[in-house]
C-alpha cells in the first residue's frame, strides 16, 4: 500500500495528499471521477479501513461499509444543521453554544442512523440527496489504485488484503490483478455495480461477514482514543484505573480491550506496562535478535515479551509442520518397500503348447 504521513492530524500532510490526488484524477480517462474531494474523502476512510483490517476480505465488503459511513456522516450533518440552523450566534458565546449543540445532536444522529436503515430516521427526501453525493464504484476503483491495493481474485469474488500489523492470511491461491490498468479498474467497478440480491448464497456470506468485522473493528478504532484519554486521567488517582474498571466502563469484552490497546500502541498513544511477575528462568538475546524482536513489536504493538512468545510459536508450528511432512514421507517410502513387486505376464503363447491367438485367413 502506498506510504502515507499522518494526513488526519497534519493539515499539510493532506494538502500534499490533495495535491496528488488532484495530478492521479486528471491523468484518468476510462474512470469517471465527480470531483477530487470525493476521491480524497474516499481514499482516507478506505486507507483507514484497510489499516485496522487483519484478513483477506471482499472488495464488497469495504465498499459497503464505505457508503455506510459516509451516508452517516453527511445526513447527520444535515440533520444537526437543521436543528441548530435557528440558533443565534452573534456573540462568541452564542456561537460556542451552537457549535455545542450541533455536536451534540450530531452525535445523536449518527448514533441513531448507525443502528437504522437508510431513509427511515431521515425521510426519504434527505435519504436521496444524500445518496447522490456516495462513493460511486468508479471513484472506489479509483481510490484502490492511488492506495495501491493488493487486490485479488478466487473465483468470482474480487478481495482486498488488510495491512494490520495483526494479519493473517486466508484465502490463498489468489489470482492479483494489475491496478494500474484503467480497463480492469472499470470492469471491477462494474462488478461492484451488481446489486447484493443478485449474488450466489457464499458470495453474499462472505459479504456480510466482512462487513460486520470491519464495522465492528472500526467501532474499536473509533472508541480508542476516549478509552485511551480516560485511562490516562486516572493515572493521578491513588489506585489508577486497571482493565477491569476500563471494560466495566466502556462495556467491552476481553477481546475489545485487546483489540484497542493494540490500536493504540501502534499509533503511539500508550504504552502499555505489564505488572505481572517474570518468570524465574532468565534468557539473554543476542544484539541482532533483540533488534529484530524490538523492531517486530513496535509494528505489531505488542509488548517485546509477547511478540516473542508469538515468534517462537510460529517457529516451533513450522518445525512441527516439517516434522510431519518428513514423517509421512517416510511412510510412503517404507509402504513402497514392503509392497511386493508386481508379477510378469506368463501369458504363453503356441509356441509353449498353449493354443495362440488364431490367425486371420
Amino acid at each position: 500500500m502506498r506510504e502515507l504521513s499522518n494526513i488526519e492530524n497534519d493539515p499539510n500532510a493532506l494538502m500534499a495528499l490533495s495535491a496528488e490526488i488532484v495530478d492521479f484524477a486528471t491523468h484518468a480517462r476510462y474512470l469517471l471521477i465527480p470531483s477530487t474531494e470525493h476521491l480524497t474523502d474516499a481514499v482516507i476512510l478506505l486507507r483507514r479501513l484497510v489499516l485496522i483490517s487483519h484478513k483477506v476480505l471482499p472488495i464488497k465488503s469495504y465498499f459497503n461499509l464505505l457508503r455506510d459511513l459516509q451516508r452517516i456522516a453527511m445526513t447527520s450533518a444535515v440533520l444537526a444543521s437543521e436543528k441548530t440552523q435557528h440558533m443565534p450566534d452573534a456573540t462568541p458565546e452564542q456561537a460556542e453554544k451552537k457549535r455545542a449543540a450541533y455536536e451534540q445532536y450530531d452525535a445523536q444522529f449518527r448514533a441513531s442512523l448507525a443502528a437504522h436503515p437508510a431513509g427511515q430516521i431521515e425521510g426519504e427526501k434527505i435519504a436521496a440527496m444524500v445518496r447522490h453525493q456516495l462513493c460511486t464504484e468508479d471513484v472506489f476503483c479509483a481510490a484502490c489504485a492511488f492506495l495501491q491495493l493488493e487486490v485479488s481474485r478466487r473465483g468470482s469474488i474480487y478481495y482486498i488484503r488488510g495491512e494490520s500489523p495483526e494479519f493473517l492470511e486466508t484465502k490463498k491461491n489468489r489470482d492479483p490483478i494489475p491496478m494500474d490498468n484503467e480497463v480492469t479498474l472499470k470492469t471491477l467497478a462494474s462488478n461492484l455495480a451488481r446489486p447484493d440480491a443478485v449474488l450466489g448464497a457464499v458470495e453474499k456470506t462472505q459479504i456480510a461477514y466482512g462487513f460486520n468485522l470491519l464495522a465492528k473493528l472500526y467501532q474499536l478504532f473509533v472508541k480508542m482514543p476516549l478509552v485511551i484519554q480516560w485511562i490516562k486521567e486516572g493515572e493521578h488517582l491513588a489506585k489508577p484505573r486497571r482493565m477491569v474498571d476500563v471494560r466495566a466502563h466502556f462495556n467491552l469484552t476481553l477481546r475489545d480491550y485487546d483489540t484497542i490497546m493494540v490500536m493504540a500502541r501502534q499509533m503511539g498513544l500508550s504504552v502499555i506496562k505489564s505488572r505481572k511477575s517474570g518468570s524465574s528462568n532468565k534468557y539473554t538475546l543476542n544484539q541482532k535478535v533483540e533488534e529484530r524482536v524490538l523492531a517486530e513489536a513496535e509494528r505489531r504493538g505488542y509488548t517485546p515479551n509477547r511478540v516473542l512468545n508469538v515468534l517462537l510459536s510460529d517457529f516451533f508450528m513450522l518445525i512441527d509442520a516439517r516434522h510431519r511432512a518428513e514423517a509421512i514421507k517416510k511412510a510412503k517410502q517404507d509402504t513402497k518397500a514392503e509392497k511386493p513387486a508386481s508379477k510378469a505376464s506368463t501369458k504363453k503363447g503356441a509356441r509353449h503348447g498353449e493354443a495362440g491367438r488364431k490367425r486371420r485367413t
